[in-house]
């Protein structure tokens, strides 16, 4: 039997890990029609690649089914990555979906994260929306000069919901979200979240809504406030940047992840240029070497895959997200 040193890296997919938290709601059942624990009556996030600690992904498909991502890093890193410095798999991709608004929050840059000494580092994140009501909308930033004491006090003793931005969404949106931006995901609202590798949230406020238990969740507001950046030069949505092949969008350039969304209607072959990436299918299928993927499946395509050729079967919208550790620094 080969071992898994020696068989050669192919696209990888992945076991999705399903999240069941207060919010959740059940389009990754009804619109990407997935196969869900019958326990699990409403589902929040689905982690599709991840390698934190206690959540890492299991490769779904090939003959390294059954491998975890993490050891496939360790075992394979200039391969899968392209570069050999890195102890974990450098981006995440999970799918959210909102039934009800989610918490106010804020995430810590790296520096934060290990000045507090937290579990993870700091976390930079995008969405993109998949799915949304009439009406839905995001809370991003604030929506004016503030000082520091001011939005330490609004978070301290309530409020800061009224000096946010209140963005409405349609489907297609791209929100880019950096370190220390407050923000929250509303109801009725599905996106694809590309981000850092973290789990690390401080909530500031949770709309005085309780649990099952009747409890109110844990907020972190001395922690935000040390987190918290105020920004108001960010554009959300973000408008797309042409590139050179007009079928292929830049959405997001971040230190850690480039993000680009591409409509396909006839087959393409793409220069990897060397560089990890990974793919989320928006709307929708199409055939990557041996797969089919269908609405909302997502792939790793490894840095020793030099062309990547997409074969659409209906007219294909994807994320593809490149991982900058080959060039970071």
């Amino acid at each position: 039997m080969k071992s898994a040193r020696d068989i050669p890296l192919y696209p990888l997919r992945f076991v999705p890990i399903y999240k069941n938290y207060i919010w959740g709601g059940s389009r990754l059942r009804t619109l990407f029609k997935r196969q869900i624990p019958d326990e699990l009556e409403c589902v929040a996030e689905s982690w599709d690649i991840t390698d934190l600690p206690q959540d890492i992904s299991i490769i779904a498909n090939g003959e390294l089914c059954g491998i975890s991502l993490n050891e496939i890093v360790s075992l394979r890193t200039v391969e899968l990555l392209g570069e050999d410095s890195v102890k974990r798999f450098p981006i995440m991709l999970k799918y959210l979906d909102a039934k009800s608004t989610l918490s106010i929050q804020v995430h810590p840059d790296d520096n934060l994260a290990e000045e507090m000494q937290l579990e993870y580092q700091g976390k930079s994140e995008a969405w993109v929306v998949v799915e949304s009501d009439n009406d839905s909308v995001v809370w991003i930033g604030v929506n004016g000069e503030y000082s520091n004491e001011q939005l330490k006090r609004l978070i301290l003793d309530g409020g800061i919901e009224s000096v946010m931005n209140r963005i409405e969404v349609k489907c297609g949106d791209c929100f880019y979200i950096p370190p220390g931006t407050i923000h929250a995901l509303g109801a009725g609202v599905m996106v694809a979240e590309i981000q850092q590798p973290s789990n690390t949230t401080f909530r500031v406020f949770d709309w005085n809504r309780i649990d099952q238990n009747g409890q109110h969740r844990q907020l972190h507001k001395s922690e935000a406030i040390r987190a918290l950046r105020t920004n108001n030069l960010l554009i959300n949505p973000v408008i797309p940047q042409k590139t050179d092949l007009s079928i292929c969008e830049l959405l997001i350039v971040d230190i850690n992840f480039l993000l680009y969304r591409w409509t396909l209607e006839q087959q393409i072959e793409i220069n990897s240029n060397g560089r990890c990436s990974i793919w989320t299918v928006l709307s929708g299928s199409a055939k990557i070497g041996q797969e089919i993927l269908n609405r909302g499946d997502s792939i790793l395509i490894p840095a020793t895959q030099k062309k990547i050729v997409w074969t659409p079967i209906d007219k294909l919208v994807i994320l593809g997200e490149v991982t900058r550790v080959a060039v970071s620094g």
